[in-house]
């Protein structure tokens, strides 16, 4: 069984490196939500994202799509090309927007500007709350001290179990573990709530 904290449900994020094999598997494991990757930057696609996601689901698991941002690439494009992945999907999902790429060339207020305008499109677009998946060092470098993201879910990179505060994240990642039906280690994530409360941040408009 995964490793959970108190008043938390655990999920797995995945892509196309660490797909399960056998979504059952991981069900069964205490696993009760996926993110897939969907896309990156302004045009790829993850090949395994529709898979994985009707895969996760006739599991049994609440669904999430996650888009991997290009700090030098167009804002808009790529919402949009994340936004045509999720209607794709034809069903209602958990959305998020993965900040980790490198940002060292970008002032803060370009950084700040590019994320809102990928994260206000996408939110409008699809018509729920989005997560934005940062690290604690992206915050102090970039976002403070006025943390522009207040309306947002907040999804942290923190594998001590803290879910921080100012700001205070919705849901943290933590450490790797291995979960049978995955090839290899997947990154494991606690949502502090319980599934009813993650269900219904998921968009509406698909």
């Amino acid at each position: 069984m995964i490793k959970i904290l108190p008043e938390t449900i655990g999920g797995i994020d995945v892509s196309h490196w660490n797909a399960p094999y056998d979504w059952s598997k991981v069900a069964s494991e205490g696993v009760q939500f996926a993110i897939c990757k969907a896309s990156q930057g302004e045009s790829e696609v993850d090949p395994s994202f529709q898979v994985n996601v009707q895969r996760a689901k006739a599991a049994g698991l609440l669904v999430g799509a996650y888009h991997f941002f290009d700090p030098l690439q167009d804002s808009l494009v790529q919402a949009q090309s994340f936004t045509d992945q999720i209607k794709a999907c034809n069903q209602p999902v958990l959305i998020a927007l993965d900040a980790e790429g490198d940002w060292s060339e970008l002032a803060n207020d370009v950084i700040i500007s590019k994320l809102t305008t990928w994260l206000d499109y996408v939110q409008t677009e699809l018509n729920g709350p989005v997560f934005l998946y940062v690290s604690h060092l992206f915050i102090t470098s970039y976002l403070l001290p006025d943390f522009p993201f207040e309306k947002y879910k907040l999804w942290l990179v923190n594998h001590y179990g803290d879910f921080g505060t100012n700001p205070k994240a919705d849901m943290i990642q933590m450490p790797t573990q291995n979960v049978p039906g995955v090839w290899g280690q997947v990154d494991i994530d606690l949502f502090q709530g319980s599934l009813a409360d993650l269900q219904a941040l998921q968009a509406k408009a698909v």
